[in-house]
Order: C-alpha cells, then structure tokens, then sequence
C-alpha cells in the first residue's frame, strides 16, 4: 500500500440538497484526531451554488476531497450515489466510513473507530464492520442526544418485500463492553476496511427501501461479522422536517418521467430476488450475495425467513429483552418463529384530546390477556395525520408470540413527559398466509 495511505479512512457522504452538508464536514474534521487521514469522497446533488460553496471550504481548510457533484434534478437516489463514489473516488483508503450528509461527532472519533476495528480483528474475526443506528442530533441548537447506540432490529414484512427496521436502544447491562453482535447494517453509519468498496459495492439500481437489508445479506455472505458499539461515537439528524427529500421532489407532477414510484417499484424488485422472496429473471452480477456465506445462514444468524416473511422471537421482542444476533440451529430458528397476523385497532375518540403541537409520539402497546406485551409501535404526528384520514384505524402484519386482547395507548410528549393511559379492546386480528 501506498504509504501515503496507511491508516487512512475513506468518507463516503452522498448528500441531497442538504444544509447540514458543510457543518457536518467541519465537525468530522475539527473532532477527529489526525485530520490529515480524512479522504471525502462527495456525491453532491444539489446546485452550483452548493458546488461553490463546498469548493471554498475544501480550499479554506485543505482537506483531502473528491467531488461528484450532479444537478439535484439530474440524482436517480442515494444507493446511485454511493455507488458513485465507491467506483469512482476510493483510491485503496485504509478504512471506509459510510456517512449521511448529516452527523455530529465524539472526539478523536477516528482513533476510537480504528481502535475498536482491531480490537474485534485481534478476537479473530478477519472482516469486522462496526455501525448502527446513531442517536439523535438536533440542527437547530447543535444539541446531540445522549444515550447510547440505536440498534437496528426488525420490524415488519411489508407487501413488496419490503423490510422495516425499528432502533432499539441498548439495555443498560451492555454499558460494561464496547460492542454487540448485529443483525443488521444502517446506511448512515458503516466503518470497515476499505476492501468493503469492492466486494459490497452498492447496487446503483436500488431506491431507499431495501438498502439496509440487502446490503446486510450481501456483506454477511461476503464474510463481514457486524456489530454495534454500544456508546455513543457518530450523531444522526433524523425526520429532517424542513429539508428537501428525493422522494418529494422526484414526482410526475413535477416534470419527472422516472419518478419516485417507478424507481422504488424497481429497486424493490431486486430486493425480493435477491432475498429468495419471489423468483425473476433478474442477474446481480458484483451486486449479488457473496459466496463465504449463503443467504439460509444469515437467515439463521439474523433470525429471518425471508421466502415466508417470518421473523423469530429474539429478533424482534416487544420487550428489549431478547438475545443480541447469534447462529441459532435449524432446530431454534425453526420452532420459535412468530405467528404472523394483521392488526386492526380502532384508536378511541379519547386520544384527539392529546394530539397537540407538544407532541413527539403516541405509544401503542398491544398487550394479551395477562398484560404482556406483544407489540409496540411509536406513532409520529405525520403518521396520526393519516389515521384521521382513515377514520383513526391502525393496521399492520406483524409477528407476534400470543393472541392479542388489548391496547395501552400512552401520549408522549416533547417535554419528555407521559399523558394518560388509555385502554381499549378493539383489537382485530387476522391470520396471514
């Protein structure tokens, strides 16, 4: 390797019209403890103005950096960008830190990073990836959340094959070690070796959806071990509410003949192949699944059955307790997989008196006859808006241990207080087959 280049990390930012662009490559750079081992590498969608401006502050600092940039209205999707900037900007960088366009950054973040890759490598395991659903930042006052890494855990099914992931926040016994086994990756937070670039380089022709699980299956089959640190390293701006999103602006009535839809049906596509979900025509060539694994053993080691969208009990518990990824035998991947129903709950009346601009979310737990919970599910305002247009009735398939019988519906507020408990019975529910 050229010396130049030893103990470098390569940072991957695919950044779409995003105002937190340059504070977040001034925090990576001011927080890290040799700053002369940051190589960016940008896919900037966005206007020439937004090019000009990362140009000067390239120039005012100089910083190792590589631009991609294209017209936000000429950008086909993050997983293109990402792709972008594997193929064409990774110069054989030591390290691979996979970013959004919107972070915040302990200090000395790079060395804690690096050390905690070689640590998982002197316990034998040959490719590590360390990553995970970070906590939160808040833009508006610069404010990162405390707590420690959101992990990501499965959800549901949906339809078109598509997976949800849910962040779990770590139980307090792990605050003794530094990581846990993962079941999944989060786009926004991958660091590896640089070798990652080309054995997992991304598929162009994925949207959003999907990103996360495939890219997951790929690298556990190429041979990657993953984990989550369980301390707080790299901050997330989540929901972004006044931020522009492909997804919006990419639609037909905006001039756009290969809009949001028709790319997200596509890359979906892809996704139910490559998971086994359904059978196509469809050849990945390099963006297929590796061969040091095959997809029945990730789908033991996640706790998946993809072909019949069922999940086992400890890849999702209601209750934070189950057990963090192992390789579970036929037998126990087998026998504890969960009954799969669609949910209908009707929320009462009684809950529009506490939907108010204070707040954050409404917990629903679905709960059975002797009050254990089942399900849970934390309803932003955006989403309620949507059940009033429904008539205020929930569904969702889910995965769950036992029959439902209620629902404790819980108000949550910005303040981080809890309004009343309301208790309703109307819980239908349906087998799926």
């Amino acid at each position: 390797m050229n010396k130049k280049f030893q103990n470098s990390i390569f940072i991957s930012i695919a950044s779409y019209r995003d105002t937190e662009l340059i504070p977040s490559i001034l925090d990576c750079v001011n927080k890290a403890d040799k700053k002369k081992r940051l190589f960016f590498g940008i896919c900037l969608q966005d206007t020439k103005e937004k090019l000009y401006a990362l140009k000067h502050i390239k120039k005012q600092y100089n910083l190792n950096m590589k631009i991609i940039f294209v017209d936000w209205k000429d950008s086909q999707g993050a997983c293109w960008g990402r792709y972008l900037i594997q193929k064409k900007l990774y110069n054989n960088q030591t390290y691979y830190l996979q970013l959004d366009s919107h972070h915040r950054f302990l200090e000395q973040w790079d060395d804690v990073l690096i050390h905690l890759l070689n640590k998982k490598k002197s316990q034998g395991f040959h490719k590590p990836i360390i990553g995970g659903y970070c906590p939160g930042y808040h833009a508006y006052s610069n404010k990162c959340d405390e707590g420690g890494i959101q992990i990501s855990s499965f959800d549901t099914f949906t339809h078109d094959g598509d997976l949800i992931f849910r962040p779990q926040v770590l139980p307090p016994s792990t605050s003794k070690i530094t990581d846990v086994p993962a079941r999944f990756l989060s786009g926004h937070f991958i660091f590896t070796d640089g070798l990652f670039c080309e054995e997992c380089l991304y598929d162009p022709n994925l949207y959003f959806r999907g990103e996360e699980i495939t890219l997951s299956a790929r690298a556990y089959t190429q041979g990657y071990d993953l984990f989550h640190p369980t301390f707080p390293i790299i901050w997330h701006y989540y929901l972004r509410p006044t931020e522009q999103k492909h997804w919006d602006n990419h639609q037909n009535g905006k001039g756009f003949i290969i809009n949001t839809n028709v790319r997200d049906a596509k890359a979906k596509e892809r996704v139910r192949k490559l998971l086994g979900i359904e059978k196509n025509n469809i050849n990945f060539g390099r963006y297929g699944l590796g061969k040091h694994r095959n997809l029945h053993q990730y789908e033991l080691y996640a706790g998946l059955d993809f072909a019949n969208k069922k999940i086992h009990k400890n890849c999702y518990d209601a209750r934070n307790i189950g057990s963090f990824a192992f390789i579970m035998s036929e037998q126990e991947w087998s026998n504890k997989m969960l009954l799969k129903k669609l949910l209908a709950i009707k929320l009462p009346e009684e809950v529009n008196k506490h939907i108010d601009t204070n707040l954050e979310s409404l917990i629903m737990c679905v709960e059975n006859k002797n009050n254990l919970l089942l399900h849970r599910v934390d309803l932003k305002p955006e989403e309620l808006k949507h059940l009033n247009n429904n008539n205020m009735e929930w569904k969702k398939e889910v995965g769950i241990e036992d029959i439902p019988s209620h629902v404790i519906i819980i108000p949550f507020y910005k303040n981080h207080t809890f309004g009343p408990r309301i208790k309703t019975t109307e819980v239908l529910y349906y087998d799926i087959e």
